[in-house]
């Protein structure tokens, strides 16, 4: 796979000009990005970043990313950060391969493919969920949080879960 820097906006090339996406209509859930280049399997595409918060300092509706058991990255909606229109899928195309806080390309993505991941390989926050309209065929109606999915699908998300589920649930770490 492709060493990712600290700061992958100091990545070299076409990546790091981030003009192979932009921001659109997803038709079913407000923006979303999509890519305008084919991408390939196995690079580091967005890094997730931004203030962090405990969970008792969020207020009700704000839009925030899990990265700890109570820390979250709080959304910068004045920002207007392209990770901000990142949606969910069922069957993403996107994964926190490392366990950090960078979302890879799990597959081949076609030019004009939205870019997508799985909320819940984040978040644990009981009694979340949202429900879900990806669409696919493997769709499960509504996205919950980590420790609410079945053990298959904890077991199918691992690979792409961030590293503090990880340890959480006592799940094999990738090899660094």
């Amino acid at each position: 796979m492709t060493t990712v820097s600290d700061d992958i906006s100091e990545s070299p090339g076409w990546l790091s000009q981030r003009t192979w996406f932009e921001l659109r209509d997803s038709g079913t859930h407000g923006l979303g990005v999509y890519a305008l280049r084919a991408l390939p399997a196995g690079i580091p595409l967005f890094a997730m970043g931004g203030p962090t918060r405990r969970g008792h300092e969020l207020a009700p509706g704000e839009r925030a990313l899990q990265v700890g058991e109570d820390l979250w990255i709080v959304e910068d909606a004045a920002a207007n950060h392209p990770e901000n229109f990142l949606n969910h899928h069922c069957a993403p195309n996107m994964g926190f391969v490392e366990g950090d806080l960078v979302l890879w390309s799990l597959r081949p993505i076609r030019a004009g493919e939205e870019l997508t991941w799985d909320y819940s390989s984040s978040i644990d926050e009981a009694g979340w969920y949202i429900d879900c309209g990806c669409g696919h065929a493997s769709c499960r109606g509504r996205v919950v949080a980590f420790h609410a999915l079945t053990h298959a699908e904890r077991g199918r998300l691992m690979p792409v879960a961030l590293q503090w589920l990880r340890r959480r649930y006592g799940l094999p770490s990738r090899a660094s």
